[in-house]
């Protein structure tokens, strides 16, 4: 189960987390009968010194897994999220029936309150079973606002597979004319696109509302809106 998990969305390992409930809950049915099948002696038959053998062994792998988990829990630390302030402005608007596509289908759908593709397919049975988004699904959709993260590079830990979607959205946007509200990053490498519809009676003011967001990465730090710079292109 765990090889075949997709791992562009496993952000501070939380894929790890069910799968180690499962592990807690199936490992001993699996393990059970082999110490009958190994014929391996019972523990009570064991020399003094071969049980102390067991017992360090046993510490010791305990111990390496335990290490590996504390680091990993170390390393995982928690930041201001602008995608959060902007779903709460959305919010504002979330009585007029807009959908929005988005990569980010987490805070943004959440605290929106819109109407949400999920443009990645977790959420979307469509896209899921369809070999992803697609420039027809999107005309039957008809987002209000799209909004995708471009990382540069097949070698990111996004990949080939996340890079095919945000093009297929780029494609949309440019093709019907979206406004570029904004375009945050930490560098020009990997931004987060906010497009909005141009004839929204609202988009002036989303646009505005976006656009001046003090926005904060959400691995720290405070992101630029390249944007305002001039237009930005899109990682690839």
């Amino acid at each position: 189960m765990w090889v075949l998990l997709s791992n562009e969305m496993n952000f501070g390992g939380r894929f790890q987390y069910p799968a180690l409930s499962l592990g807690c809950l199936s490992w001993y049915p699996l393990v059970k009968s082999l110490w009958r099948d190994w014929r391996l002696p019972k523990p009570a038959h064991l020399l003094r010194k071969q049980q102390i053998l067991v017992i360090l062994a046993a510490s010791t792998g305990l111990a390496s897994v335990f290490a590996v988990q504390i680091q990993h829990s170390t390393d995982v630390s928690y930041s201001r999220d602008s995608r959060y302030e902007v779903g709460l402005m959305l919010s504002k608007f979330a009585d007029r029936k807009y959908t929005i596509a988005t990569t980010e289908a987490g805070l943004l759908p959440l605290y929106s309150k819109w109407r949400t593709i999920d443009t990645w397919g977790l959420n979307d049975e469509w896209i899921a079973h369809n070999g992803g988004i697609t420039q027809q699904y999107l005309e039957r959709q008809r987002p209000a606002i799209i909004v995708f993260h471009a990382v540069a590079g097949t070698s990111s830990p996004r990949g080939a597979r996340w890079n095919k979607q945000v093009s297929v959205l780029r494609e949309y946007a440019e093709q019907h004319h979206f406004k570029l509200a904004a375009a945050f990053g930490v560098s020009r490498k990997d931004m987060i696109f906010y497009n909005i519809k141009p004839d929204l009676a609202e988009s002036d003011e989303i646009v505005q509302a976006i656009g001046s967001t003090d926005y904060a990465w959400f691995e720290g730090g405070k992101a630029e809106n390249f944007a305002k710079l001039h237009s930005p292109e899109v990682p690839r």
